[in-house]
């Protein structure tokens, strides 16, 4: 990670489990990691390593190629619905499922042992998990480079050790690990 942000000090921000039952219909709605963390900085991404074979079928992830260099702020949304959060800042998310092809969209298939990197700008999102048998499990760790410092975005959820984080400050804390410290 340090190598691809540039980094000489990368911090961990965050980590989920990202699970899709077989038969999920619900997809997971186009969004941009960025508007949920309360960073600011171009050194931000965001790692996906699934625990099982993922197809197009159990809902790969789906990338609008070179959006994380628009300009473009945009709201959260509630993953499984387009509609924002309410009291958020930014723009709407564009309805990239309607229209893939205008917006670049591209996929891989992935097996346990890939990892998957992208910025936290980058437009994503995943259609529903068609399989009838197969889940799709998968493991997202975020981590921050040298240039990110905490910002408190309006209406995004909170991290309890975030309540009391100073605006501007840098990420390194007990809540925000320093995860690799190069020379």
């Amino acid at each position: 990670v340090a190598g691809l942000l540039r980094a000489r000090r990368v911090t961990l921000y965050e980590d989920s489990l990202l699970v899709k039952e077989p038969g999920t219909s619900e997809r997971t709605a186009f969004h941009q990691d960025m508007a949920y963390f309360h960073v600011t900085g171009r050194q931000v991404c965001t790692t996906w390593c699934p625990l099982d074979q993922v197809t197009v079928e159990t809902g790969a992830v789906q990338y609008v190629r070179g959006s994380h260099l628009w300009t473009t702020a945009f709201k959260p949304n509630f993953f499984v619905s387009a509609a924002t959060i309410p009291g958020t800042e930014g723009e709407e998310v564009p309805d990239v499922a309607a229209d893939p092809e205008r917006y670049d969209v591209v996929s891989f298939e992935t097996g346990p042992g890939d990892v998957v990197v992208h910025h936290a700008c980058t437009i994503h999102g995943a259609a529903g998990n068609a399989s009838a048998t197969r889940r799709r499990r998968a493991i997202s760790v975020r981590y921050c480079g040298d240039d990110a410092r905490f910002h408190r975005r309006p209406g995004a959820p909170l991290k309890p050790w975030q309540e009391s984080a100073r605006e501007g400050a840098a990420l390194a804390s007990d809540d925000s690990p320093v995860a690799y410290a190069g020379d």
